[in-house]
């Protein structure tokens, strides 16, 4: 039928034909050619954080809040602790919080090349994501203050512990024993109280213990109004900023998009000790990001860093495989054994190693077996980080009852999305402990077994609503979707043309032999 509709059409139209498809095919097909080149710079223009860009807002204002899950391990026998048993835990949660970050933008560069900045930090409970599970609940755990406090005035004021042991549950009141029965409420955020008011003796115990909470600048414990003090887990995270941030908003190079240039108003952090004049890798941002935003155009064989606060350092994840969330393509990164498998001299990451911890098992230098981190130097108390449940750690650090290793529920991953560096699925997960032990001088310590005592362990992250997923779709994917369909059905449709007007000319012969082959038709024969 398209035939013989072609072959009505004069020669000077077929011909203007053929060029036009020829046209429309060579269109199409350098389209195709210059695509990435198109693509990158369209993703480039919308991840960029140039002021007042709908990409700025959204990382101005999360348009989405972060969820903070907290799982307590309950002490079930604390009285036969300290009678020489082993403890013996119960996980308990999770306790939902949700995570609320309100930036506060203290300078653009003129270029726009960086931004300064802070990011406050507001937690609510969610009732609804803890249920049944309520902030009142009666829960049973390990009273860090006290043990923080007995442990390093072993190592700071030893010649106080005597009189510290006499008054030590006169200034934790209500108390009989290293572990407290108390509510997350309390635990947490509000804070549990220890030294108030009592005789001139308890008062100058007291300053004793503000002066290693000064000496150690102890993040969890706060002096209250009335001269008395509190400790709460989280309380310096909440309704307060991480510290001051400078990034590079990636306005002349996409790929340096969101990564730290200073931090605290330092290119690197002064924290981790190291046995040269140089600086410490320990101590090194390593290209990272806060882990809101990540450079776009990532590769699968790549890796991507984030500098996480709470623990003072920064963080390599590795990519680990392709995923599929909500019909978007992503890549899955996540924390490698040297995150906290590989630590100490052969690892050339001895700067981690602290030898601040005495009568517990480690190696000859000071540093702690596998799956461990000493954040002494972090939070000013002797805090150890593992991952949730002592997973992949050291036999020695697992022998509290109860635990139960999973490395799939323990692992840290981020699921990014690599054209645009948007994460579309991510969660930070660790776990909190001390040592428990016999302190010299204080009485009702001597029976204690040494063991690394489980605390808390939290799951902080989020994955992208429908809403976001929606916006991501309009903004950036639909576009690129229609236009590589456009592309395809111009290369494809401007090819079929010229190709068939093509053969019409060749297959259709002149009208010059077309009238000679009549006349040879209806010659005579002699």
């Amino acid at each position: 039928m398209t035939m013989v509709f072609l072959k009505k059409i004069p020669k000077k139209y077929r011909i203007v034909g053929a060029c036009c498809g020829f046209s429309i095919a060579i269109a199409g097909i350098g389209g195709w050619i210059i695509m990435p080149y198109l693509v990158d710079k369209l993703i480039d223009l919308n991840v960029i954080l140039y002021k007042n860009s709908e990409q700025f807002q959204r990382w101005h204002t999360l348009p989405q809040p972060m969820e903070f899950r907290v799982f307590i391990f309950n002490v079930t026998n604390a009285n036969e602790v300290h009678k020489g048993a082993l403890p013996i835990v119960q996980e308990i949660g999770p306790y939902v919080y949700k995570q609320y970050r309100i930036k506060n933008v203290e300078k653009i560069s003129k270029d726009q090349m960086d931004i300064t900045y802070t990011s406050k930090q507001i937690y609510k409970f969610d009732r609804q994501l803890s249920y049944p599970r309520r902030e009142n609940d009666k829960i049973v755990v390990l009273n860090v203050a006290m043990n923080a406090v007995l442990q390093i005035s072993e190592d700071i004021a030893n010649s106080q512990l005597g009189l510290i042991n006499n008054y030590i549950f006169r200034i934790f009141p209500n108390q009989s024993s290293l572990y407290i029965q108390t509510t997350p409420k309390q635990y947490f955020f509000d804070g549990v109280s220890f030294c108030l008011k009592g005789d001139e003796i308890q008062a100058l115990v007291c300053k004793i213990v503000e002066d290693i909470v000064k000496r150690r600048q102890i993040k969890a414990i706060r002096k209250v109004n009335d001269g008395s003090f509190k400790f709460a887990f989280f309380y310096y995270k909440n309704n307060t900023h991480d510290g001051q941030y400078k990034i590079f908003s990636g306005f002349n190079d996409s790929s340096l998009t969101s990564r730290i240039l200073t931090w605290e108003g330092k290119p690197h952090l002064t924290l981790w000790t190291n046995e040269t004049k140089s600086i410490s890798s320990c101590n090194m941002f390593k290209k990272a990001t806060d882990g809101v935003l990540f450079p776009p155009h990532l590769k699968p064989e790549g890796s991507v860093n984030v500098y996480v606060t709470d623990i003072c350092r920064a963080v390599q994840l590795y990519y680990r495989k392709t995923i599929t969330y909500q019909k978007i393509i992503g890549y899955r990164f996540e924390t490698g054994d040297d995150f906290l498998n590989k630590i100490g001299s052969k690892y050339s990451t001895k700067c981690f190693c602290i030898t601040r911890l005495e009568e517990i098992p480690k190696y000859d230098d000071g540093c702690l077996y596998k799956g461990v981190l000493d954040l002494s130097l972090c939070h000013g108390a002797p805090i150890i980080l593992s991952m949730p449940h002592m997973t992949e750690a050291a036999p020695e650090y697992q022998t509290v009852k109860g635990l139960k290793p999973d490395l799939e529920r323990a692992m840290t991953y981020v699921d990014i999305e690599p054209n645009t560096g948007y994460p579309l699925r991510g969660y930070k997960r660790a776990q909190f402990n001390m040592f428990v032990r016999k302190v010299d001088k204080v009485d009702f310590t001597k029976n204690l077994k040494t063991v690394l005592m489980p605390i808390v362990w939290v799951e902080e992250g989020t994955q992208l609503n429908d809403k976001m997923i929606k916006l991501l779709n309009d903004k950036m994917f639909t576009p690129l979707f229609i236009a590589n369909i456009l592309i395809y059905a111009a290369i494809g449709s401007g090819l079929t043309i010229f190709f068939v007007c093509l053969i019409q000319l060749w297959s259709r012969p002149s009208r010059r032999m077309r009238n000679a082959d009549k006349i040879v038709a209806v010659r005579p024969v002699h």
